[in-house]
């Protein structure tokens, strides 16, 4: 079977499509790359930028009770145990004496607002971690560690 082609066939590509394809292209690497990166001057860690707001009614009723055991933490990850710095293993010996003398003791975390999450996590695990559950936190934002 022959088949006749005719000379005066058209036989140039289509080029809408393929332009339609360039832009979208073009529009994604635009917008992928106004997406700035916060750079984090003293911290290497990601972490959410989150302010806490704070409350004059709210501190007025935080009188802390002198069996309250106080952990603060700055946002450079130093670790204060009733206003004494220490490092995690003398927190973790500490923490440990604590649980043993009362389980029920109660423990409060101080961070202030620039304060990572994870830091805090990480005591909350801590604490968990000796048998301590009575756990509360605090967003100290005017307290300067």
């Amino acid at each position: 079977m022959r088949v006749d082609l005719d000379d005066q066939e058209n036989l140039e590509p289509n080029l809408a499509p393929l332009l339609d394809c360039i832009f979208l292209l073009l529009i994604f690497f635009l917008v992928a790359t106004t997406f700035e990166k916060q750079k984090q001057d003293d911290h290497p860690i990601e972490e959410l930028s989150i302010q806490l707001p704070s409350s004059a009614a709210a501190l007025g009723a935080l009188h802390h009770k002198a069996s309250t055991t106080v952990i603060a933490i700055n946002r450079r990850g130093h670790i204060f145990l009733n206003n004494q710095r220490i490092n995690t293993s003398e927190l973790h010996v500490n923490l440990k004496a604590i649980a043993e003398k009362n389980p029920q003791q109660n423990i409060r975390i101080d961070g202030d607002r620039n304060t990572p999450l994870q830091h805090i996590v990480h005591l909350i695990d801590l604490c968990e971690f000796e048998g301590l559950r009575n756990i509360s936190i605090r967003a100290a934002s005017d307290v300067e560690y």
